[in-house]
């Protein structure tokens, strides 16, 4: 039953929420937004392989499958990155951070790069330069696994 699962590089990383997170930072965006900042997830990283080990023993388990679900690796598509980038050099300039977010204020705006501070609770001018999936610790299967809602 089932399979087989292509993945097109196993080492390649993603960024990795929730359905609840993905909702939560809509809200807390709306909540703290003032006019065309981009507001970023801080998120943890894990590998494609990992992902679709995960997907296929929670479905394993859920449909109680005995037998193996094959991961085909397929190779990278044209253009596909291996890794993931959602803040730029550039646009650190003018990013803030939070513990749980970034926000990428608008080039324009010294008002609020300004009262940042007085606008946003919490907030700090970030430190990194960019921030990418390379770059951050992998979840673990496990971990993967828990996230994940079938």
């Amino acid at each position: 039953m089932g399979g087989p699962v292509t993945v097109t590089d196993p080492d390649m990383t993603r960024f990795f929420m929730s359905l609840e997170q993905a909702v939560g930072l809509i809200f807390k965006a709306a909540e703290m937004m003032h006019g065309r900042e981009i507001f970023i997830l801080k998120m943890p990283v894990a590998k494609l392989k990992d992902i679709a080990t995960a997907v296929i023993e929670k479905v394993k388990d859920i449909n109680k499958i005995n037998s193996e679900i094959p991961i085909d690796i397929i190779g990278r598509r044209h253009g596909e990155r291996m890794h993931e980038m959602l803040l730029a050099r550039d646009e650190s300039i003018n990013a803030l951070e939070t513990d749980e977010m970034f926000i990428i204020l608008p080039d324009d705006s010294q008002v609020l790069i300004e009262d940042s501070e007085k606008l946003y609770a919490g907030v700090q001018k970030t430190t990194i330069n960019t921030y990418e999936s390379q770059d951050l610790d992998l979840m673990t299967v496990e971990d993967i696994k828990k996230m994940i809602l079938l």
